[in-house]
């Protein structure tokens, strides 16, 4: 038996050969998950440095353009960090199996984890963000500037940066749909019913994004949005979702063609 063992590909501890496909099949969700999750992680980092690097830069050059020299302070970019890190890890690692997971064919020991596919939803989502909050930083997209001479000047300074730091824990809260897909043309809501710790994380952040916003102060460089203001922060994130399903769409007839 021992011999056996040694020579062996593969050891079943019971005397059912189903324990073979459960493996596979909890092996590919355990793949595909991580992917999810580096997907996320990546396409976030991009948005953070190109936001860090581009905002100061214009702001600069110029200083009367509305760009901030410090788009998101050192908290506020801890709280982005443990989204990205602890609480999107819990969210993608708890993924349940997808059925459909089983009738794909084996991986190519050959095939990169991070896939043309994946790399692709990074670098367009990504990019597409640092647009967003550059927009929103030279703009009055959002509505804020109304405020402007009823609050003071110290107040508005607040609202202004809690703008930006809202505008970013949104898109990534709603990007959090986007990579649940790493496939060409899958749906970033296929099996969303399924995945209830997933909602529970996103319900979680939500409810601590407000508290911050709403309660952080000085000390996180935050002040109270209005309602109007909120609702219109809220689906700017939202067109993360809309721009991933229209790159899915794109990424689906590229998958055809070949």
């Amino acid at each position: 038996t021992d011999v056996s063992k040694g020579a062996s590909d593969m050891i079943l501890t019971d005397d059912n050969f189903g324990s073979i496909l459960r493996a596979v099949h909890w092996g590919r969700t355990l793949y595909e998950n991580l992917q999810k999750f580096l997907q996320f992680q990546l396409s976030i980092n991009l948005s953070a440095l190109g936001i860090a690097l581009v905002s100061p830069i214009v702001g600069t050059l110029f200083p009367n353009s509305g760009f901030q020299i410090q788009p998101l302070t050192v908290l506020q970019y801890l709280w982005i960090n443990l989204i990205m890190d602890t609480l999107a890890a819990i969210a993608f690692g708890l993924e349940p199996p997808r059925s459909e997971a089983m009738t794909q064919p084996p991986k190519n020991t050959k095939e990169p984890f991070l896939t043309k596919i994946m790399l692709s939803n990074i670098i367009v989502l990504g990019v597409y963000f640092i647009g967003l909050i550059l927009v929103v930083q030279s703009t009055d997209i959002l509505g804020l500037n109304k405020f402007k001479g009823i609050v003071s000047d110290e107040r508005f300074a607040l609202m202004s940066a809690s703008l930006v730091f809202n505008c970013y824990i949104w898109f990534a809260i709603f990007h959090m749909f986007n990579a649940r897909s790493v496939t060409a043309g899958k749906s970033a809501f296929a099996n969303i019913t399924r995945s209830r710790s997933f909602f529970l994380i996103m319900g979680f952040v939500i409810l601590m994004q407000v508290a911050l916003v709403q309660f952080g102060g000085a000390a996180l460089n935050t002040a109270p949005l209005p309602l109007a203001v909120w609702g219109r922060v809220v689906l700017l994130g939202a067109s993360a979702v809309a721009v991933g399903e229209v790159l899915r769409l794109v990424q689906r007839g590229f998958a055809k063609q070949a």
